[in-house]
């Protein structure tokens, strides 16, 4: 046995300490080299140490060796200066090789469209260390081609460790970034177990796996992606992709995270400044069979079939960004193909604070289709897309500038076909939690929750959205139930119900549908206290709110305030059919006047009970009306069956 604290004969090495700035990998295989020789009779090869099956000692040193490759020798220039491609690639292919050392420095490559640097099929257990090392391609691309520096293609457990990438630098980001340039690590046909750490410049994606139009190429996963970066269209892009994990930070980006049909996603995204397309980090589906190419020509015999994301914990910070599109925002989901799909368990935490020169139109969420590039599907949501459990919080934040927002809005959610109404997404337990949203006073976008398609209630819980407009939209049997929030008001002009909980401040009430002001009940049973509101433009001998109250119901009573100065009469009344001065028996016509219980005569009475639909009447007296324009708000408990 040979020990490492003896003199070995042949060996002239001393390798127990490295002197001062040695690179100890080269300083192992010398070692190695050497002690094979000593052992084995000096061999020419190391091939021949491995093939001499006389010595144990020496074919495991040989293994060991063939195994451990430092990046260095004749071609490979640690300086720059020349090209080392060549040199390179050719250490990559040494047979059986596994770990790949860098000696600090920097190397030039040059990386022709389609090519690689090095790819390694079905291989196990691949390191490369790169630590010390800079890789700079210089290299311009002009076509929209997969050019990886590394392939991985199938296997298992491929490391990277790069201390930087140098690419070509963009002439026009806007319009190329995230279609030009190279990939650094790019896995296909199931690879498992995929690290990267690095620093990076000008690249179209750090990390990509699987293909848009191939959905053999993808169900890579363990992915641990450690990103710091600038100029990189996708730090990571992923279709069919699961178990991946992300810490990434991005000055200039494409989208930083993509998902097509993704499961279990989680990290944190760093970035700032966007180019090209409006979605920092977006959940789509991913193709599973099929082609497009066919489905196109025949929808029916030759259908594609997709898969939705699952499983997605990601927060979305933007740093302040100075370069952005008027509609970006830090996350959403948005429909690539209109195939049965479901998108389940998704929670964005977003962070953004704007001012007139920083993040000024970067918005929070958004949940839209834009249409597909295919046209066998007629709409842009159908009842078998599913949206279910999808969460959003974190703070949007524009209060503090002058300049308008985000074209779109801070939150915007709209899973509805916008030219055909009667299709739309299935949307099941929709939560926005824990969510500031404070847009710019310039502004006039509300806060839009647009899900006819709902089956379950939308809870609006702990958002503090003060200077905005909730547009709630929703089957009346799915109702948005808001606790610990607050908005400037609320335009529920649509079938929704709207049930207002606990410690809420809302400004206003727009609209006919009813909005519930409730507490918690127990065992289904209590009193539900609901306010409606219409404003009436006044003409002729009467205007009438048709079935105001609902049958069941107890009327509180009813207030009202003259928006427009009434013309025509001197004199108006309010009330129901047979009783038509029951609410307001009035002499004022000037706008900005008040009416209420609270200054209700005698004759005017309220509360009362009604067991049928009942018309609210506001009646001209003597003469008609011929202008003016009148809100009303009434107040009424219901009480529902106990459960």
């Amino acid at each position: 046995m040979v020990s490492l604290n003896k003199p070995v004969p042949g060996v002239t090495q001393d390798f127990g300490i490295a002197a001062p700035g040695q690179d100890w990998a080269s300083l192992l295989n010398a070692a190695l080299d050497q002690l094979a020789d000593a052992a084995n009779g000096v061999p020419s090869t190391m091939a021949d140490v491995a093939a001499d099956t006389g010595s144990a000692f020496s074919a495991q040193l040989a293994a060991r060796y063939v195994q451990s490759v430092v990046m260095s020798g004749p071609g490979i220039d640690p300086t720059g200066a020349t090209d080392s491609t060549a040199a390179l690639r050719a250490k990559f292919a040494t047979s059986g090789a596994k770990h790949f050392q860098f000696p600090a420095g920097t190397y030039k490559i040059d990386i022709p469209e389609g090519e690689t640097l090095a790819t390694f099929t079905n291989r196990s257990g691949v390191t490369i260390d790169a630590s010390r090392a800079s890789l700079v391609n210089n290299r311009s691309y002009l076509l929209d081609t997969f050019t990886p520096i590394f392939l991985i293609d199938g296997g298992r457990d491929f490391s990277l460790t790069l201390q930087s990438y140098v690419g070509y630098t963009l002439a026009d980001p806007a319009t190329k970034l995230g279609y030009l340039g190279a990939i650094l690590v790019r896995a296909i046909n199931g690879a498992d177990g995929i690290r990267v750490d690095a620093t990076a410049t000008n690249l179209r994606y750090a990390v990509q796996t699987g293909e848009y139009g191939d959905g053999s190429k993808g169900n890579c996963k363990h992915f641990d992606v450690k990103l710091r970066g600038q100029m990189i269209g996708y730090g990571f892009a992923g279709y069919l992709a699961s178990a991946v994990r992300v810490d990434m930070d991005i000055d200039g980006v494409h989208r930083a995270i993509y998902m097509g049909g993704c499961d279990d996603v989680r990290g944190i995204v760093r970035w700032k400044d966007q180019y090209v397309a409006p979605i920092v980090a977006l959940c789509t589906d991913a193709l599973v069979s099929g082609t497009d190419t066919a489905a196109q020509a025949d929808p029916i015999g030759s259908p594609t079939t997709s898969r939705g994301c699952s499983n997605i914990d990601l927060t979305i910070i933007d740093k302040g960004s100075t370069t952005t599109l008027t509609a970006t925002v830090c996350a959403g989901i948005s429909p690539s193909r209109v195939d049965p799909v479901a998108h389940r368990k998704i929670r964005f935490n977003v962070f953004t604070v704007g001012t007139d020169t920083v993040s000024t139109t970067v918005g929070g969420f958004i949940v839209a289709s834009t249409g597909t590039p295919w046209s066998r599907y007629p709409n842009q949501w159908e009842p078998w897309v599913v949206l279910e459990d999808i969460e959003i919080s974190g703070i949007v934040d524009h209060s503090a500038q002058t300049a308008a927002s985000n074209s779109t809005g801070e939150l915007y959610i709209y899973t509805q076909d916008p030219t055909n109404t009667s299709h739309f997404a299935t949307v099941r337990r929709l939560r926005v939690s824990d969510l500031t949203v404070l847009k710019s006073p310039a502004s006039s976008r509300s806060v839009y929750v647009v899900a006819p398609g709902a089956t379950d209630p939308i809870t609006i819980r702990g958002v503090d959205a003060t200077g905005s407009t909730l547009v709630p939209i929703a089957p009346a049997a799915a109702p948005f139930v808001i606790e610990r929030s607050r908005f400037a008001s609320i335009d529920n002009y649509s079938t929704a119900t709207v049930k207002v909980g606990q410690a809420c401040k809302i400004g206003k009430i727009n609209g006919g549908a009813p909005v519930a002001a409730t507490e918690a009940a127990i065992a289904s049973a209590g009193a539900v206290i609901t306010q409606k509101e219409v404003t009436l433009t006044l003409t002729g001998a009467s205007v009438s709110w048709t079935n105001a109250i609902p049958p069941g119901s107890l009327l509180l009573g009813v207030q009202g305030k003259i928006n427009t100065a009434i013309t025509g009469p001197t004199r108006w009344q309010l009330g129901i059919s047979g009783d038509v001065a029951r609410f307001a028996d009035r002499s004022v016509v000037t706008a900005g006047y008040v009416f209420g219980p609270s200054s209700q005569a005698a004759t005017e009475v309220s509360p009362k009970w009604y067991s049928v639909n009942t018309t609210i009447t506001l009646t001209a007296y003597t003469t008609a009306f011929t202008g003016g324009e009148m809100r009303l708000v009434m107040t009424y408990i219901t009480f529902p069956d106990i459960t």
